[in-house]
């Protein structure tokens, strides 16, 4: 099996040589700055799993698993997908300033949250 598309990736600190019998990379695509995502699909079951690098290292499973700093770096360079997606689905910035002032930025309902844009 080649793994063209880990060349470089590093995993602990060391090259990825092999993975789990059956998986294999199926992409792996640019996501903002330095982060990328590759995924990996197991034939036999039709499975996905997802590594998400911050350059050629590995940081995690999920962007739930990231360290908060590494979360928060990849988010905030993804805000300019989010708020137009948030904006429009949610009813513009005014909802989304009365959600965020009551939910998303754990603030009190009376304290007023700055929306971009």
């Amino acid at each position: 099996m080649t793994l063209t598309l880990l060349d470089d990736v590093k995993l602990d600190g060391f090259p990825v040589e092999q993975l789990y019998p059956g998986w294999a990379p199926v992409s792996r695509t640019p996501v903002v700055d330095d982060f990328s995502v590759v995924v990996f699909g197991e034939d036999s079951s039709g499975r996905q799993a997802c590594w998400w690098l911050e350059g050629e290292n590995y940081s995690a499973s999920h962007v739930l698993a990231l360290h908060e700093p590494v979360r928060r770096r990849l988010l905030t360079a993804m805000d300019y997908v989010f708020w137009p997606l948030a904006t429009g689905v949610l009813g513009g910035p005014y909802l989304i300033s009365r959600l965020c002032r009551a939910k998303l930025c754990r603030k009190s309902p009376s304290t007023n949250c700055r929306v971009p844009g």
